[in-house]
Order: C-alpha cells, then structure tokens, then sequence
C-alpha cells in the first residue's frame, strides 16, 4: 500500500495500529501488506473495530494486515467473537473489492490468485448471486450486487465451519445507502458483525 494511505490508516487509527512503527519488530511494522484498493475496506473495517471496543471496553491491536490467497486478512489480538466476525466479513468483502482500485472485481485465477475488476486483468464480473448459496440476499441496484455476494458467502462460511443457525432476511433497503432488517444467526455476534460491516463499507463508497 502506498506510504500516504498507511499513514492516513494509522492516523485515523492511532490505537489499534499503535505498533506499525514499534521499536521491536512485529509483522505489523512491514505495513498494509496489500493494494491500495482496499484502503476503504480497511479503514471501515478499523472503524467499526474501533468503535465496537470502546462500547465494550475491549483493548484491540492489529498484528498484521496483508494480503493472502487473493483477499485480505486482518489478524488482531484483543477481539472477540464480534471482532472476529468483522474480520471475516472484511475478508469476504475483499474477495468482491479490486485490490487495486477498490471497484467491484472477482477472486480468480490457479495458484497465484488475486481479487481484481476486469479493468485490470480480472474475469468479468458476475450477474447474480453465489452459486449453490442457500443464503438468499438479493440487491435490484448493480452497485451493492457485490456486496450482496460477499454477505452471502459470509454466512454460508458460518453456517458450514462454524455451525452458525440460519439468518433470515427480512427486509432490504436500498438507496444511497444499503441496510437490513434480519432475524436469526448467531448468539455471539459473528450474524450481527457481517451485516454491520456491509452497512457502514456501503455508506463509505456510496
């Protein structure tokens, strides 16, 4: 990531990013080991960690921030259930989000796999949902369908690996921004963080 994006990260983020310039070294101090497409996604991401812990009085640090396998993962120390579940819905939203641009983009390619619009090398984008999903969140609007598919294959992650119940969606409402009415899920709060993460990640890129 460009030295001004992680300088602007670790502004806005003083506290969960404390040791990106520690006097030992940590993975953390090697940066935001990923493109600058996902700068959004990770300072909506460090937002919503950060808010959550100060309601909850949690002491969050992030330990390292990079790229792997075509998405992103953020790896803290500190969380709980609910910080996890943003985390792993930050990294279903990553596998949507072009690494290098931030617009909408698709995880592709055999060994050496990266998320990417079609504008800079990736597939063409998908019309529909996620195939074989059981989940059914479905957009009218092409601008949150992206979206739509990373939320729906966070819950179908939770379901199978982490035998979460499911959620029911009731209402969607789309506009300048993007929210849910929903029933179900967990009783840890990983349901709770997905749709939290999408709400605010919507609102950022409107």
């Amino acid at each position: 990531m460009k030295a001004e994006l992680d300088r602007r990260l670790c502004a806005h983020h003083p506290r969960l990013f404390r040791n990106r310039h520690s006097d030992r070294m940590t993975t953390m101090t090697r940066g935001f080991e990923c493109g600058d497409g996902w700068f959004d996604l990770i300072d909506v991401l460090s937002f919503e960690i950060d808010r959550y812990a100060d309601d909850v009085g949690l002491d969050v640090t992030a330990v390292q921030v990079k790229e792997k396998f075509g998405s992103l993962r953020f790896y803290e120390r500190g969380g709980d259930a609910y910080v996890r579940g943003l985390t792993e819905m930050a990294m279903a939203l990553s596998e949507q989000i072009c690494e290098e641009c931030g617009q909408p983009g698709t995880l592709s390619g055999q060994g050496w796999r990266r998320t990417l619009c079609p504008d800079h090398g990736g597939p063409a984008l998908p019309e529909g949902g996620v195939e074989g999903s059981d989940v059914l969140v479905r957009v009218d609007a092409p601008r949150w369908r992206h979206l739509a598919r990373a939320l729906n294959v966070a819950l179908e992650r939770a379901s199978k690996s982490g035998g979460m119940p499911p959620v029911v969606i009731d209402e969607i409402v789309e506009g300048d921004d993007l929210s849910f009415r929903w029933h179900g899920g967990d009783a840890d709060g990983h349901a709770r963080a997905f749709f939290r993460l999408v709400e605010a990640y919507a609102a950022k890129v409107r």
